[in-house]
């Protein structure tokens, strides 16, 4: 079927052509008329289809890379990729597994500064090559030559700077202390460290010790040797140092004793156990730990005293007039009960050590003397021996109890005494002291706390901790310590 555009009949019908294009600034252009060239046309030799006049064949040019984005990737991708290499050299050594993973970062940091760098110098996209390439040889590489790479390097470091130091441990001990930290233990990978290394750094760190008198230092070196299972010559020099300053503060710490002891009652100094005691600092000096261990023991003997003494102290007791008063057909005597069975020897000695501790204390730091009960064997250690005896002697001690308004007479408690012998032990056991013959009274008034569910025995127990505690002050002022006050007050627990 063919239609042809022709014009309609009438009024309105439309004029024949050609159209001669309108008149004004707005008419047509002269490639709009009929016939005319069509200005959105392919350019000559170029078929249609193909927006823009792309032929087939032609290449499309996509736009060149960011000159300030290609610098980026080159610098960070560049810092980065030698980060990761240092990685892989100072990681690898750990196995093929190390070296890869360490690989795929140094990949993928190589792979970002080589695309800056392409980027910089061709101006066009990076390759597959690159991309794909660095990534995957970079983990092959690490994995296979990493690990040996990463041991050689260790190893020629390690010996480097252990070589060093060792030196200028020789040189200046104290001043390679802080250099053994960082150049050493923190900065060397601790699976190439060498034993001997250890040893030399507790040499420098010992002559530190000793140049600020720090006592912690020194004893810590001591107690590190003392636990080494293969002695070295560094091992010898740290002990050496140690001991030396350890021993001049001994010195220097005696030459502060009183000569008598201070306190409200002034205990006179035994030279002969001081110099014993001196002995045993001076050869503390050398041990790894400080410690003077007390052994204790304790007899007890209550058998009556002279009869005719004991009634004739007995009848002075009874006739002082409120006990009488009290008691008319005469006061009972309070019985021993358990006061003295084995059970409270503990309790005893740590009365004892309580009260060594306290003045020993206020003159030795823990790292120089420490106090502590002997339990177990003795060998090898240095013992003050402690051995007491309770003895009843003639008289009696009257017993009464605090009531509103007054006292209430309870009865009389028999006279007691502790025969004491101590004694000073160095580390082979040798005897380097023993006190002469001494026996105490407990304290003449003495205040008594208890639960009134607690036997009257308890009486004696209580007793005993004061004549153990005024001891104990004795003895700290026997080797020229300042006693504690003295205690009029004690419980029963």
């Amino acid at each position: 079927m063919c239609i042809r555009d022709r014009p309609q009949p009438g009024p309105y019908a439309q004029a024949p052509g050609p159209y001669a294009p309108a008149p004004g600034p707005y008419a047509q252009a002269p490639g709009g008329i009929p016939g005319g060239p069509n200005p959105y046309a392919a350019p000559p030799g170029v078929p249609p289809g193909y927006p823009g006049g792309a032929a087939p064949g032609a290449h499309y040019t996509p736009s060149k890379p960011s000159v300030a984005g290609a610098i980026l990737k080159l610098l960070f991708g560049g810092l980065f990729f030698a980060a990761c290499l240092a990685a892989l050299r100072d990681t690898a050594f750990d196995g093929i597994g190390a070296g890869v993973i360490a690989g795929i970062f140094v990949g993928l940091f190589g792979w970002m500064a080589a695309a800056g760098l392409w980027g910089l110098v061709k101006r066009t996209e990076t390759p597959k090559a690159i991309k794909l390439g660095f990534p995957l040889g970079a983990a092959l590489l690490g994995g296979l030559v990493g690990p040996p790479v990463s041991q050689a390097h260790w190893e020629s470091e390690e010996a480097d700077r252990f070589e060093a130091l060792v030196a200028a441990t020789k040189d200046n001990a104290a001043a390679a202390s802080a250099r053994w930290d960082a150049e050493y233990t923190l900065d060397v990978d601790p699976a190439f460290h060498r034993p001997e290394a250890r040893a030399y750094q507790l040499w420098a760190n010992a002559a530190a010790a000793a140049e600020d008198r720090d006592i912690s230092g020194l004893r810590e070196a001591m107690q590190e040797v003392a636990s080494a299972s293969d002695r070295t010559d560094a091992h010898d020099e740290a002990e050496k140092v140690a001991s030396a300053a350890l021993d001049a503060i001994y010195t220097d710490v005696q030459a502060g004793l009183g000569s008598p002891a201070e306190g409200g009652n002034a205990f006179a100094a035994d030279e002969k156990l001081r110099d014993a005691f001196s002995t045993v600092l001076h050869a503390m000096a050398h041990e790894a730990d400080p410690v003077l261990y007390v052994a204790f023991t304790n007899d007890v003997d209550l058998s009556p005293p002279d009869a005719d003494l004991d009634k004739l102290l007995f009848d002075e007791e009874a006739n002082h007039p409120e006990m009488k008063k009290a008691f008319p057909k005469g006061p009972p005597i309070i019985e021993a009960g358990d006061a003295f069975s084995g059970r409270f020897d503990t309790k005893r000695r740590d009365t004892l050590i309580e009260v060594l501790r306290g003045s020993f204390g206020d003159v030795f730091e823990p790292e120089l003397l420490s106090i502590e009960p002997l339990d177990g064997d003795r060998e090898g250690k240095f013992v003050l021996e402690v051995h007491s005896k309770v003895v009843r002697q003639p008289g009696y001690y009257t017993l009464t109890t605090d009531i509103p308004g007054g006292v209430k007479y309870e009865g009389l408690l028999m006279a007691l005494a502790v025969h004491w012998d101590v004694s000073l032990h160095d580390a082979s056991g040798k005897e380097l002291y023993a006190q002469p013959p001494l026996a105490t009274d407990p304290a003449s008034n003495v205040g008594v706390s208890r639960s009134a569910d607690s036997p009257q025995w308890a009486l004696y127990s209580i007793v005993m901790d004061s004549a153990y505690f005024n001891y104990g002050r004795r003895l700290t002022g026997m080797f020229g310590l300042t006693p504690p006050p003295e205690r009029t007050s004690f419980s029963f627990e």
